[in-house]
């Protein structure tokens, strides 16, 4: 009879819903869009935006975490259709809307067309066109850059926590962050 190695196993992580931490989401999705509202002369829309992203970052982190400690695995098929069902409707209708809007908005490009800025949008590739060719679309770079993380990230993770468990995850979480926020300061430097 093998021995029992219950007791060696440390117990399966739970991520519960923290209620303050959407309330901050939609506070950092308000600064964005007082930024925006006021014609850039209120500040506060890059804050909103590192706020937004790094609070994502820390609940995917700890849902696919959680999934990790209790099944030792990630469905992939079943994360990818949460985040598409989402956050895909919201887009086309934005995007929709924005097409309707495309012919009298004083932020349109004189040369991308609205099916364009569109596509870009609608594939996540906005963060990789040059803001002023998506015209009312042009926020929608953040978007892109947070499914890009929603594809790479959990493939890294589940690699990482396979072959080093939760240590491992953590230290190339942090120091992807250290780069990112690298990159951040040396654009920055560039436009002072």
């Amino acid at each position: 009879m093998p021995p029992d190695t219950r007791m060696f196993r440390s117990p399966p992580l739970t991520f519960p819903n923290i209620p303050a931490l959407d309330g901050l989401r939609a506070v950092a999705a308000c600064l964005v869009l007082i930024h925006h509202g006021s014609y850039g002369r209120l500040p506060g829309g890059w804050i909103g935006v590192d706020l937004f992203f790094a609070l994502s970052g820390y609940l995917i982190t700890g849902i696919l975490a959680a999934e990790l400690s209790r099944t030792g695995r990630i469905r992939f098929g079943r994360f990818y259709i949460r985040r598409v069902l989402r956050l895909l409707p919201a887009l086309i209708a934005t995007v929709l809307l924005a097409g309707l809007l495309w012919p009298i908005t004083p932020f349109k490009s004189p040369t991308p067309s609205w099916l364009e800025a569109a596509a870009a949008a609608l594939f996540y590739v906005a963060n990789l066109v040059p803001a002023e060719s998506l015209g009312s679309l042009s926020h929608c770079w953040s978007l892109a850059i947070e499914e890009h993380f929603y594809l790479l990230w959990p493939p890294i993770l589940a690699v990482a926590w396979r072959h080093g468990g939760l240590r491992l995850a953590i230290v190339l979480a942090v120091s992807g962050m250290a780069a990112v926020a690298r990159e951040i300061a040396l654009k920055f430097q560039e436009n002072i």
